[in-house]
Parts: structure tokens; sequence; C-alpha cells
């Protein structure tokens, strides 16, 4: 569990370290820390989310097994960025960057 626990939280994180709230497809780990570089580097490639559901059915799990409520907040707080940046028709995959507008200031 404890193992489970450590991993959802770096999967939390790669949302919640990006402005839009929206996971990066891919990310590359920094394993030798270094003052000027960040602990993750998101290449520009790789800056967009293609609406995959795995970390929130993870949250939903964890907070089923374990009670805690964290878990299900950060599942809320995911899906609420989903909506707010995603909500387009056809939609498959948007931006994680910061100029990424939500869909209500589109127009």
């Amino acid at each position: 569990m404890e193992l489970a626990k450590a991993l959802i939280e770096t999967c939390y994180q790669m949302y919640a370290q990006v402005e839009t709230g929206l996971s990066p497809e891919i990310v590359h780990f920094n394993l030798h820390a270094q003052k000027d570089r960040k602990d993750v580097e998101i290449k520009p490639a790789d800056r967009h989310n293609l609406l995959r559901p795995e970390t929130v059915e993870s949250l939903f799990y964890l907070h089923r097994f374990t009670g805690d409520k964290k878990y299900q907040d950060w599942g809320w707080e995911i899906l609420q960025n989903f909506n707010k940046y995603t909500r387009e028709l056809g939609m498959r995959a948007r931006p994680c960057n910061q100029e990424a507008t939500p869909v209500a200031e589109q127009g």
C-alpha cells in the first residue's frame, strides 16, 4: 500500500505542477540533482494531455481502500481541470502549458 501511495503522489504532482492542472503525456525525471535544473522536465513535444483516466481511477481506488479524503479531493481537482480546459466538441487532447485558455473564455 505504501508503494501505491508513493506512486499516486508522483502521478498527482504531474498534474499539480502544471499551470492548467492537466498532466503532460510524458515527463522526464532528472535523477541527478542540479541547482539549475528542475526535478522534472517537460519537453515541448510532450506538453499535451490525452485525457487518460488511469490517475483518476487510481485515486478512486486509493480513496476506497484507505478512506483518505485527500485522494477524493485530488480526483475532483483533476476532473475540474479537465472540464475547464477540454470541454470542446471533438476534443481529444489539450496542451498542458500556460498558454491554454479555459474553454469558457474561448467564446
